[in-house]
């Protein structure tokens, strides 16, 4: 773009400042996406040796949303996202955890997609000396016979060849490493 406004002739300082701007918001999101797959990727491999270190529950979440957002956006799917306290951190494995969101938002990404209005939240709220992050989404929820299995390994309700099943039992297991739990609360409105 600054290459075709300077052949134009007409140098223009507002267009090609404009032009800048744009550039390195686009540079500034890639580097972005790029650090956080290089994370994320870490998680896929043994990162229960990272140490868990404090870390701001906003970073996290904005993390994990940078990383799907944009498929969430594409399937029609609305991303509501609370605002709360940016003061909120908690001791964690950064890259496990970005694994627990990114799970939890396309298991919710796969309920809905598709169906007018679809959208999945996310909330943040401490209960006494807890954090819970809650995600829910607009799909009719987890049929009552199922409830039992959802956690459990190569359990899908999904074709075969379109998931593995190990999302939710391997992001119960971190945060049962962490400390923490990961339930399935049927008492969501």
């Amino acid at each position: 773009q600054i290459q075709m406004i300077l052949e134009d002739g007409e140098v223009d300082p507002a267009a090609i400042k404009d032009a800048c701007n744009r550039i390195k918001a686009t540079v500034d999101r890639i580097a972005n996406l790029v650090s956080n797959l290089r994370l994320f990727s870490g998680a896929s491999s043994d990162s229960s040796e990272e140490p868990m270190k404090p870390i701001g529950i906003n970073d996290l979440l904005d993390r994990a949303v940078s990383l799907v957002g944009k498929r969430l956006a594409k399937s029609g799917v609305e991303l509501k996202k609370e605002v709360f306290s940016s003061q909120i951190q908690a001791n964690m494995r950064l890259a496990q955890f970005i694994q627990v969101i990114v799970n939890l938002l396309m298991n919710s990404k796969t309920a809905v997609a598709g169906k007018p209005g679809a959208w999945v939240s996310l909330q943040v709220e401490t209960v006494e000396e807890k954090i819970m992050i809650r995600v829910t989404d607009s799909g009719a929820g987890i049929a009552p016979e199922i409830r039992e299995k959802i956690f459990l390994p190569f359990f899908t309700t999904q074709e075969v060849g379109k998931a593995t099943g190990m999302g939710l039992s391997i992001s119960r297991s971190i945060c049962e490493a962490h400390g923490g739990e990961l339930i399935l609360n049927t008492d969501c409105p």
